[in-house]
């Protein structure tokens, strides 16, 4: 109950400098289209129904891109190079039995890690932006379930390429896709915003004269010249191959899906199909920049969303020690049952009060998830680029708890009735990698199953829950896209989400 709370480490030497270098690389990736537009006196009204307009906001913007692109490639290798060194160093520290050397270069590589770490979710926010801000295209292009290293020298040539070819045509943007932590299908992607539809093109980087060879041979068909020459290259050259075919594969269904909207789900594995009508949902963006902004003037400030979703901001400035006992304190005594505060009556009345705290539902540090997440686009992508800076340096903690608990108690009101999966069917679900253990859930159960009326039924997995934390939804969005399935349960059978 005081575990303190820490923000994401990016401190260290060079410090301030970073975040100097952060602030200008963020506000000239997130608002520099906006900015130039401005000082030209084109009006962003403009851009809806003037076709020149549109066309000049485009290269404005994509010019704010190429310069972060750039300079976020560049901050990238070199932090990576400091990791690498530090690496060294903490090795030999830990053979010479120096703790001290030993913590420092392990908390000089933390803190280098997440200088990439936030670094990239820039590139994140440039990418999701050029996608037109669609979460489903964003997550075709997954394969990895964890943030991927970059190559010094493969990032060199990739963004040395992007900046050639963003300069040839200001109106289409190439992303280097290993800045990204979304991308992992391509070297570069290309992205054509001039139609409402956004254009995708894979550019392959062909390094290596192997890889040259490789790629020819995909785009013929196979003769016996093209089998001697891969026997001549050795048998590393046929597993090559066989990536490169499987990288190819992964792409063919990933347009799929945004083409037909079904298809296979590289990073899950499994055939998927998204629905040709999707539900309108409220979110609770507002809600989250609304108590950032008024936690700036009182400290903190907290809000209690459709019964069951909680949200408190704290300024660092306000002196309080963030630790979980604090932030669990605060959700308890947003529930309009527990307003009131106990502890200063003592005894077994404050006693008890402090066990309730301890044993409510855990919350999340949503700042740090939208850093870490790679499932969305990430932080900058979310909130305001001010609210995204203040979270980053830690000036700013924001966090949200869902009680799922209560959500049974939510949507029952709404005619929608939930129970949970029993002790085999949720380690059957976890065991694929389906679902995973629901927060607040009894003996971990992993599966949640509704019923809509007398007929429409389907089954809930943790990460339809999760969409609360990475898309902002409320929990009277849950209920909606519940009603939705089941509209289609009735047509199609049992829905799993």
């Amino acid at each position: 109950m005081n575990q303190l709370l820490k923000p994401l480490w990016i401190g260290g030497p060079g410090y301030e400098e970073f975040v100097a270098a952060l602030t200008d690389i963020a506000y000239t990736a997130c608002e520099y289209g906006a900015r130039r537009m401005l000082e030209t006196g084109v009006s962003l009204d403009r851009i809806h129904d003037d076709e020149d307009a549109l066309r000049h906001f485009i290269a404005a913007c994509h010019a704010g891109f190429d310069r972060a692109q750039a300079a976020i490639g560049q901050r990238v290798i070199e932090l990576d190079a400091a990791v690498r060194e530090a690496e060294r160093e903490l090795a030999e520290a830990r053979r010479n039995r120096d703790k001290d050397k030993a913590q420092d270069r392990a908390l000089r590589i933390e803190a280098m890690t997440n200088r990439q770490l936030v670094l990239r979710r820039i590139v994140d926010y440039v990418y999701f932006t050029l996608l037109n801000r669609e979460a489903h295209r964003y997550k075709r292009f997954l394969v990895h379930r964890k943030i991927q290293g970059v190559d010094p020298d493969v990032l060199r040539m990739a963004l040395s390429l992007a900046e050639t070819r963003n300069r040839e045509d200001l109106l289409r943007f190439t992303v280097v896709a290993d800045l990204t932590t979304g991308m992992h299908m391509a070297d570069l992607v290309e992205i054509d915003r001039t139609k409402p539809e956004p254009k995708l093109a894979i550019i392959e980087l062909k390094t290596g004269e192997t890889n040259r060879l490789l790629l020819d041979m995909l785009t013929k068909k196979p003769d016996p010249n093209a089998v001697q020459q891969l026997d001549a290259m050795g048998p590393k050259a046929w597993e090559q191959l066989e990536r490169i075919m499987r990288q190819h594969g992964r792409l063919k269904n990933a347009f799929e899906v945004m083409t037909t909207d079904r298809g296979f789900d590289a990073l899950n594995q499994a055939p998927i199909m998204l629905s040709k009508e999707p539900v309108a949902v409220d979110g609770f963006l507002e809600i989250v920049i609304a108590v950032c902004v008024e936690a700036t003037g009182t400290g903190v400030s907290c809000r209690l969303i459709d019964e069951c979703l909680s949200l408190i901001a704290i300024r660092e400035e306000c002196g309080l020690t963030i630790t979980d006992g604090l932030v669990k304190h605060y959700f308890y005594h947003l529930d309009p049952e527990t307003r009131e505060c106990l502890l200063s009556q003592g005894g077994d009345v404050a006693r008890d009060e402090v066990r309730r705290v301890a044993e409510s539902p855990q919350f999340v540090d949503l700042g740090k998830f939208h850093l870490r997440d790679i499932y969305g686009p990430g932080l900058f992508a979310t909130v305001p680029t001010p609210i995204a800076l203040d979270i980053v340096t830690g000036k700013l903690r924001l966090f949200a708890r869902f009680d799922v608990v209560r959500f049974f108690t939510f949507a029952q009101r709404q005619d929608i009735t939930l129970t949970w999966g029993g002790r085999k069917e949720s380690a059957e679900a976890v065991r694929r990698k389906v679902s995973a253990p629901i927060p607040g859930s009894p003996c971990h159960s992993a599966v949640i199953h509704y019923r809509v009326g007398e007929q429409a039924k389907g089954t809930l997995f943790y990460g339809f829950f999760l969409r609360i934390f990475r898309d902002l939804m409320r929990p009277g969005d849950l209920v909606e896209i519940i009603r939705a399935h089941a509209a289609r349960s009735c047509e199609e059978g049992d829905i799993k989400t």
